[in-house]
């Protein structure tokens, strides 16, 4: 995509406690990173040699947690009514996932940039995952891979056939299409 396309103004990371659907939201953390300079900075971003660091991928400073499993989402330029149904101690892995997949697809795209999740779906985090220093949780970071719950699609005329002849006063029907839907939910 463009540059526009890959911005990120926001981003928060949730962490659900186990259970599938029905964890509770247990950490739910802004990141302070931005990459509107084509690099990722910001207080959240770990600024340190041998630390990954360009416009595409970061390390966030490490946080300090409870040692247990988790469930982890990462919501990138999410919209206020996805945000609202990430409330700590409150919400369920089922109320997120529910308001994504209701969302109307016009609204996954604002000033801030489109909104974007886990690539892969919700991430295990095991406690035996969690480091014991911040040194050694930064040079060890779990990647999560995100994507856009939009895509776009181009449609362009074979250019080895050409267009159809359709003689004067014609016209062409029952042309059909379609996509496949990868990931519709977190």
């Amino acid at each position: 995509g463009t540059p526009e396309e890959r911005k990120v103004s926001k981003i928060y990371l949730l962490l659900y406690n186990e259970g599938g659907n029905s964890g509770k939201l247990m950490v739910r953390k802004e990141i302070r990173a931005t990459n509107t300079g084509g690099t990722f900075t910001g207080d959240d971003v770990v600024d340190r040699t041998g630390i990954p660091r360009d416009g595409n991928k970061f390390v966030i400073k490490a946080i300090s947690l409870k040692r247990q499993n988790y469930q982890m989402v990462l919501l990138v330029n999410p919209t206020a009514a996805i945000l609202g149904k990430a409330v700590e101690n409150s919400s369920t892995l089922a109320d997120l996932l529910t308001v994504v997949t209701e969302t109307q697809a016009n609204d996954y795209n604002t000033t801030d940039g489109f909104f974007m999740t886990n690539a892969g779906g919700v991430i295990q985090i095991l406690k035996s995952d969690i480091k014991d220093g911040t040194i050694i949780a930064e040079e060890n970071p779990l990647s999560v891979p995100v994507e856009r719950l939009l895509a776009k699609v181009f449609v362009f005329e074979n250019k080895t056939q050409g267009l159809p002849e359709v003689s004067s006063g014609g016209t062409i029907e029952s042309v059909t299409w379609g996509l496949d839907v990868t990931n519709k939910q977190t």
